[in-house]
């Protein structure tokens, strides 16, 4: 089987300039839902992988302005990172109340409630995506029925825009880095890349293999087709 994909460049620059986002840009798109008995405590905030650690995020972001080319005109914003707190997450919270800790909808198929507790040590926590158990139940275009209809009711919806022109993957070496900017950190060193094009750069399968060679293994790690020479 063959296929053919086309990318389109996302116009993230025309949304922030600024960063971090002041914090009250993240209740648009984010929110935490709390079940259980009881309402969370700090300590459970601190089990939570969704704090915001100004010192760490403000030397990231340092870094980042510093080291890659295309962070050199953001501005972080001081005021803006002093609205996030160390202890609390940065999102709206909500308790939704039960008497049960096991809820149906969240339980996989062969689950048993009586073997989801533990005897002694810290009782595991687990991060789930939310997606309303009526919409599981729905065809494609019943769902497609739900969305038009929440939107010609005027209701919020989040929409992410794409460019006009669609990205060439040839002489383009800004391609690989902005898509996958955990294994391009400096946003260098993708194919074609102009520090290292001359008559002896080396061809695509054999920059591919020099990155496979890294001593962090962070492309044979990551599991991506364009790194799939063998």
């Amino acid at each position: 089987m063959r296929a053919n994909a086309v990318v389109f460049p996302q116009p993230v620059v025309k949304i922030y300039r600024v960063l971090p986002p002041p914090r009250e840009d993240l209740d648009d798109v984010l929110a935490i839902m709390w079940t259980g008995p009881t309402a969370p405590v700090s300590s459970d905030f601190k089990r939570v992988p969704f704090l915001v650690r100004q010192k760490e995020v403000y030397e990231a972001l340092s870094w980042l302005k510093a080291n890659h080319s295309d962070y050199a005109d953001v501005t972080v914003s001081l005021d803006n990172l002093k609205q996030y707190s160390d202890t609390l997450p940065p999102v709206h919270i909500s308790h939704l109340s039960t008497e049960d800790t096991a809820e149906p909808h969240n339980m996989a198929v062969y689950e048993d409630s009586d073997d989801a507790a533990v005897e002694d040590g810290r009782c595991p926590f687990t991060v789930h995506g939310l997606m309303g158990a009526d919409l599981a139940q729905m065809s494609m275009e019943q769902r497609k029925q739900v969305a038009l209809q929440h939107l010609y009711s005027g209701n919020k919806v989040l929409a992410i825009g794409t460019g006009q022109q669609p990205m060439s993957i040839y002489g383009n070496p800004k391609y690989f880095p902005a898509m996958f900017p955990w294994l391009f950190p400096y946003g260098l060193g993708g194919f074609s890349n102009e520090f290292i094009r001359s008559n002896l750069a080396p061809s695509r399968e054999l920059h591919a293999r020099w990155m496979l060679m890294y001593y962090d293994k962070r492309n044979k790690l990551d599991k991506h087709p364009w790194l799939d020479i063998s």
